[in-house]
C-alpha cells in the first residue's frame, strides 16, 4: 500500500474517532497496538457505557464495538472488509465503517444480531434516563440530555 493510501486511511479513522468524541463517545485509534503487538486489532475502538452524569448500572456491560475503517476512490466494498473485520474484532462487535473518497457519507455496516445488542443498550439506557429523572435533582442532567438530543436530532424541539 502506498504512502498516500496509508495517509489517507490513518485519516479517515481520525475522522471516525473524532465523530465519535464529539458526541461523548468513548473512541480510540488502535494503530499503536498493532505496531507493537503485530495482533490483529481494529482500526478504532468504541466502548458504550452508561453516561458520567448516571449512577453506575452493575447490570449494563460495556458494549465494545471493533471498527474497520475503509476509505477509496472507488467505491469500498464493506462485503470485501468483513473478515478482517471479524478477525480484527476479538470479542468486540465487528463494525465496518467505509466511505469513497471526496463523499461526505460514510456507512457503517454490522450485522443485524449486533444491532439489536446497540439498540437494546440504548433503550435500557433510555429507560434508565426516565427512572433516573425522576428524582428533582436529576431534572437538570435530564434537561441537558434532552438538549443534546435535539441537536443530533434524535428528538424533536418542542
Amino acid at each position: 500500500m502506498g504512502k498516500k493510501s496509508v495517509t489517507k486511511g490513518k485519516g479517515f479513522e481520525r475522522e471516525v474517532v473524532q465523530a465519535m468524541r464529539g458526541e461523548g463517545i468513548q473512541a480510540r485509534r488502535m494503530a499503536p497496538l498493532q505496531a507493537r503487538q503485530g495482533d490483529e486489532v481494529p482500526d478504532v475502538e468504541v466502548v458504550v457505557t452508561t453516561p458520567d452524569w448516571m449512577p453506575t448500572v452493575s447490570e449494563l456491560r460495556p458494549l465494545v464495538l471493533g471498527i474497520e475503517c475503509k476509505i477509496g476512490a472507488r467505491k469500498p466494498n464493506p462485503h470485501s472488509c468483513w473478515d478482517q473485520a471479524v478477525a480484527a474484532a476479538g470479542d468486540r462487535v465487528p463494525v465496518v465503517v467505509s466511505r469513497e473518497t471526496g463523499n461526505s457519507c460514510a456507512l457503517a455496516t454490522m450485522r443485524l444480531v449486533d444491532l439489536v445488542k446497540v439498540l437494546d443498550v440504548m433503550v435500557y439506557l433510555s429507560a434508565a434516563t426516565e427512572r433516573y429523572a425522576q428524582t428533582e435533582t436529576n431534572k437538570l442532567a435530564l434537561i441537558e440530555l434532552v438538549r443534546a438530543a435535539e441537536r443530533l436530532g434524535v428528538v424533536d424541539k418542542r
